[in-house]
């Protein structure tokens, strides 16, 4: 505890910084005291010199909460002139509070100038003038032709053209048309040429052919007519060839693997469900084949994964161009591709499997300056779907004896029956 404050001899009791009243009186009224002159926000009435200018005074520091003191340098503005008669004076205090804001207010730069936008690098300074080739405008405005947009089910987003008429729409494989949807009759409806336009007619469908919300027998149809053949939904526009270029591409892209150009995952478990009905009801067999590419990872860890994907495209090539057209052949996941083949006894796919087997392994694939070899494994698997069988459970067939023919040393096939 600090010692109590004793008051000096003869004098009144002293403040809290150890001088008397008598010295902050003088202070207040701006009169020289001992050390000097006040300084500037003490002396604010204090009488310039007789020169009128600022003059430098050094005072003594006030000692501090633990004792420190120390010399400061300060200026003593010079006393403020009397305002005139009719003008409102500043009271001293509000003066002193105004200049000690300004200076406790930090020197702000002004805000730079917004910058003027600039153009991107990759585009030209000028708008290049280009000429269209007259045939491209003259054909593109030509070509508005009718077209068939499917909306709905298994192939949607698919553009067919109505150049080649009369067209029969319906699930028989043996239509110009088909639409795998169990609620489509075998021969569901036709499209032929009347001096009208288009006219579709009903041919005596199960279900029957629904135009724009309203059955019909026989009727011509407009641009923008919606066609309901069981679930399945078409559009009939007329559009030019770039616009059906346009459509065309875009099927293409949601339904096609990027790399290697063969069907995705989402098209191939479309297609197996409709191909599992249709075996199902027309008592036929229907075969999965897994192919897999042994050692794919050490290809990708010892030659880089541009390898890898050049592998991946030439084993992709070697097995679509092996397989019949009606024959779906997709990526499933990484190196791993499915063959689905309506139709076809054990025997057949036995011979099948051999021969897409055969073809990778005679592949040579170049990659800097050598050639790499690569072999599959093979899992095939027939069965003739029943009421109850479920697609995936094919898949899930064929995928056990993918993993028999790897278990046996790769670049082998196993088939199996159900």
């Amino acid at each position: 505890m600090l010692p109590a404050r004793v008051p000096p001899p003869g004098g009144p009791p002293d403040d809290r910084r150890g001088r008397g009243p008598a010295v902050r009186s003088r202070r207040r009224r701006g009169v020289p005291c001992a050390g000097g002159r006040l300084p500037p926000h003490l002396a604010g009435d204090a009488v310039p010199s007789a020169a009128g200018r600022r003059s430098r005074v050094t005072t003594r520091r006030p000692t501090g909460r633990y004792g420190q003191a120390g010399d400061r340098e300060d200026r003593v503005r010079p006393a403020r002139r009397a305002a005139p008669l009719g003008s409102a004076a500043v009271p001293a205090e509000a003066a002193r509070g105004e200049a000690a804001r300004s200076q406790r207010r930090p020197n702000r730069a002004p805000s730079p100038p917004a910058p003027a936008a600039r153009r991107p690098p990759s585009l030209p300074p000028t708008t290049a003038e280009i000429q269209l080739p007259e045939e491209l405008i003259r054909s593109d405005a030509e070509s508005d032709r009718p077209i068939l947009l499917i909306l709905t089910g298994e192939r949607l987003g698919t553009v067919v053209s109505l150049d080649r008429l009369p067209l029969t729409i319906g699930r028989d494989p043996l239509v110009e048309l088909v639409v795998p949807d169990e609620a489509v009759s075998r021969r569901h409806t036709r499209l032929a040429r009347c001096p009208d336009g288009i006219l579709l007619e009903d041919l005596g469908s199960r279900n029957g052919t629904v135009v724009n919300g309203e059955r019909v027998g026989r009727r011509v149809l407009a641009d923008g007519d919606r066609i309901m053949l069981g679930r399945t939904v078409l559009k009939y526009a007329h559009q030019g060839r770039l616009e059906e270029d346009y459509q065309q591409r875009v099927y293409e892209l949601s339904t096609r693997d990027g790399l290697t150009n063969l069907h995705n995952r989402r098209f191939f478990d479309e297609r197996l469900a409709t191909e599992v009905a249709f075996a199902r009801r027309h008592g036929t067999r229907l075969g999965v084949l897994m192919l897999d590419i042994d050692h794919f990872k050490q290809v990708n860890d010892t030659h880089g994964h541009v390898a890898g994907d050049r592998v991946l495209m030439e084993v992709a090539r070697a097995v679509a161009t092996r397989v019949r057209a009606e024959d779906v052949v997709a990526r499933y996941g990484g190196e791993e591709l499915v063959v689905l083949v309506r139709d076809i006894p054990r025997p057949g796919i036995e011979v099948l499997a051999e021969r897409l087997r055969a073809a990778v392994e005679a592949l040579r694939v170049p990659h800097a300056g050598r050639e790499l070899g690569v072999t599959v494994s093979i899992g095939a698997f027939v069965a003739r779907p029943q009421r109850d069988t479920d697609p995936a459970a094919l898949v899930a067939a064929a995928d056990r004896l993918l993993y028999e023919a790897k278990g046996a040393g790769r670049n082998r096939v196993r088939v199996g029956e159900g």
